[in-house]
């Protein structure tokens, strides 16, 4: 969008530029140093929610479980996720920290395992309210939190349940407002509103839609090839090591009574395979972003 001012990125939300200002800030001002500072700080902090993650999924917790310290190893030294957080910083960096957090709080939710109710979902807000306000991702996340909710309240009448529901649409609310309203007050919601649609055509991957990047959409057998290398480039290391992992979980599993682990990691998995299919969402809806974003 441009204004007399210039011209404003508008292809994301806002809140990952206005983060890593305010976190540069933080760490002694603007600069190429502190901005792969901050990244490297999200990669770890990444990294310590996925133990966190990991560690809830096991039988005994007082033990130094080397699952989840191997698990967020191969996390931080993945090639793709070396090459972009040592780089420099965007807001897809920050996503994952968001999603995470969001993640360990409704484990805790469908799990009954919280002390306090009203922290709980007001950590539940703000998580996702900062997820969608971060990324596109988030929206679709969180989208799919409110679905699983309400199931789960239909299912259960658990009132907490549907408690988070509300809370969660509420961010979604809320954030998707603030967005449009700082967006459309650059120059107008009209012009905001042709920018999106323009992008979206583009970023869609839909032939029919595209104007630009035309060979890069879904009816282009190159790019699902330009797609996969890019993932194998990135998660060839990380599948590598989950499959050394698998191997070694299923003999535990053998060896440690199978039935109540098996159904133990089953009552586990929903947000697993919610997470899953946001993201499978996110490829589809932008398709053509992800072929041609390394990412």
């Amino acid at each position: 969008v441009t204004n007399s001012q210039g011209h404003h990125y508008v292809s994301y939300p806002p809140f990952g530029f206005i983060s890593a200002y305010y976190g540069m800030k933080v760490l002694g001002g603007v600069s190429v140093t502190n901005i792969r500072t901050l990244s490297l700080l999200l990669s770890l902090f990444i990294s310590i929610l996925l133990v966190q993650i990991i560690r809830s999924y096991e039988d005994n917790k007082d033990r130094i479980s080397w699952i989840s310290f191997i698990s967020a190893t191969l996390f931080l030294f993945a090639s793709g996720n070396l090459w972009y957080y040592g780089q420099l910083y965007f807001a897809d960096l920050l996503i994952p920290l968001l999603i995470l957090w969001s993640f360990i709080l409704f484990q805790k939710l469908f799990q009954l395992k919280y002390n306090h109710p009203k922290w709980l979902l007001i950590g539940i807000f703000i998580s996702s309210f900062f997820a969608i306000y971060t990324e596109w991702l988030g929206l679709f996340w969180t989208i799919a939190l409110v679905l699983i909710s309400c199931y789960k309240y239909y299912k259960t009448r658990i009132k907490i349940f549907l408690s988070a529901a509300l809370a969660t649409t509420l961010s979604i609310i809320l954030s998707a407002s603030l967005i449009v309203f700082q967006y459309s007050s650059i120059k107008s919601w009209e012009v905001l509103k042709t920018s999106w649609l323009t992008k979206f055509a583009e970023r869609s991957g839909n032939g029919i839609l595209a104007t630009e990047n035309t060979e890069f959409t879904m009816q282009s057998d190159g790019s699902f090839k330009m797609l996969w290398d890019h993932l194998w480039d990135d998660l060839s290391g990380i599948l590598i090591g989950v499959s050394v992992l698998t191997t070694i979980l299923l003999i535990v599993l053998v060896k440690k009574n199978l039935r109540a682990r098996i159904y133990n990691l089953n009552k586990n998995l929903t947000l697993i395979l919610t997470l899953m299919a946001a993201v499978v969402i996110h490829y589809l809806v932008f398709f053509n972003f992800n072929v041609l974003h390394h990412f």
